[in-house]
């Protein structure tokens, strides 16, 4: 059963208007995949910080880390696909 571009666009909230979208081309980039592991000197508070993100399902992380303070990025991991 095959989907439209534009039930794709609607779903994903793609720009249509763009210019730069090619139509013969759609590529779905899977969100980044990030392991929680704690350094030994982690504290309260950066655990505090990370909490939310730890018990709450998040289909892409990656703004959500990004906008932690370094002290907390650092107890995450990026996975690769490599």
């Amino acid at each position: 059963m095959g989907v439209t571009l534009e039930e794709l666009a609607t779903k994903y909230h793609l720009d249509m208007d763009r210019h730069d979208l090619n139509y013969r081309e759609l590529i779905l980039v899977p969100p980044s995949q990030y392991l929680w592991s704690p350094q030994t000197d982690i504290t309260a508070y950066e655990v505090a910080l990370a909490l939310p993100l730890l018990v709450t399902p998040v289909w892409d992380p990656q703004p959500l880390i990004e906008n932690l303070p370094e002290e907390v990025q650092r107890h995450f991991s990026r996975l690769t696909n490599e």
